[in-house]
């Protein structure tokens, strides 16, 4: 797998970017347990769009998760579920790259980005749910009610804000293409 300085410089501006957004001062916890609302997926939506799947799932569920479970101070148990597979699964957008960011917008690349959206966060609350039973013993419902109070807003601030962005980023693309595997 080759990375180019391009990819490496635009991965970890987007990692960085993502990390201040969740910072304290940027977002909205929600319970006791963790769980915020924030501006914190965008970069790492675009960065999936950007570098695809592969890519984005090394940048984002490995390199990114690690640092926002050690910024954030939660225990390493949560990382496989909560960050490695729930923010890693950010990169399913990846695999939709090149019919979302074509050469022009279009209304199926921007239902494309929106059916991708809506299937990360729904793996994203699978996953989350999944670490809840594990490592907190609480059921899968109650679980997952826990999950939607956060990701469901969270999830809805990422679609406005990406479709919002969907014509600047197809602009990018075409004019700074990145290969991807």
């Amino acid at each position: 797998m080759k990375i180019s300085v391009r990819e490496m410089t635009e991965t970890a501006m987007l990692i960085a970017l993502a990390l201040i957004l969740d910072t304290p001062l940027l977002k909205f916890r929600i319970g006791a347990n963790g769980g915020s609302i924030s501006l914190t997926m965008i970069p790492l939506f675009i960065l999936a769009l950007r570098v695809g799947p592969f890519k984005g799932f090394i940048s984002i569920g490995i390199v990114y998760s690690l640092l926002s479970c050690l910024a954030d101070g939660e225990p390493l148990f949560a990382l496989p579920f909560d960050y490695i597979l729930g923010y890693g699964s950010i990169a399913i957008v990846g695999l939709f790259k090149n019919k979302i960011l074509g050469k022009k917008p279009t209304i199926f690349g921007c239902f494309l980005l929106f059916l991708s959206i809506i299937l990360v966060f729904v793996s994203r609350m699978i996953f989350s749910s999944i670490s809840s039973v594990i490592f907190y013993e609480v059921n899968f419902v109650a679980g997952l009610a826990y999950n939607v109070l956060y990701i469901g807003p969270a999830s809805l601030l990422c679609i406005v804000v990406l479709l919002v962005l969907y014509k600047p980023l197809c602009d990018i693309n075409n004019r700074f293409p990145l290969k991807s595997i």
